[in-house]
């Protein structure tokens, strides 16, 4: 799902997210614990060791790394189903916000559309009058 720059910023900014996003973390940072790791190093951790702690959190490692990797990462891939049935299931508050930006999208694309039918009525029929009403002038 490709969005606008101020539409992106305003998934990265959204508290829910944020919320979201810091639960995910530490519930990563506690299995990394009871192995002897942390969070702090998560970038030094190998792709396989991501999947390994990253499971049922997030798609995958790297998602896990910062809200922006996290939102992206679902933008991505939000349009394959079965991603985005395991995306609601583990990350319902980033689905809600994507649900409600693909809602708004949808919308605007909608208004456009209406406003395009709109102006081509009025260019027909005020601007570009038919011969008749040219020969009742």
């Amino acid at each position: 799902m490709k969005l606008p720059h101020d539409r992106l910023a305003i998934l990265h900014g959204a508290p829910g997210v944020h919320d979201e996003f810091s639960q995910k973390v530490k519930e990563l940072d506690r299995r990394l614990q009871l192995n002897g790791l942390s969070y702090q190093v998560w970038d030094t951790l190998n792709d396989r060791q991501h999947d390994i702690f990253s499971h049922d959190l997030f798609l995958d490692g790297a998602c896990a790394q910062d809200v922006k990797n996290y939102v992206d990462g679902a933008l991505l891939v939000a349009d394959s189903p079965d991603i985005q049935e395991e995306l609601h299931h583990h990350s319902p508050h980033l689905m809600k916000a994507i649900d409600a930006e693909r809602s708004h999208q949808e919308h605007r694309a909608q208004k456009g559309s209406v406003n395009g039918v709109i102006d081509s009525v009025y260019d027909t029929l005020v601007r570009d009058p038919s011969p008749q009403e040219s020969e009742d002038s």
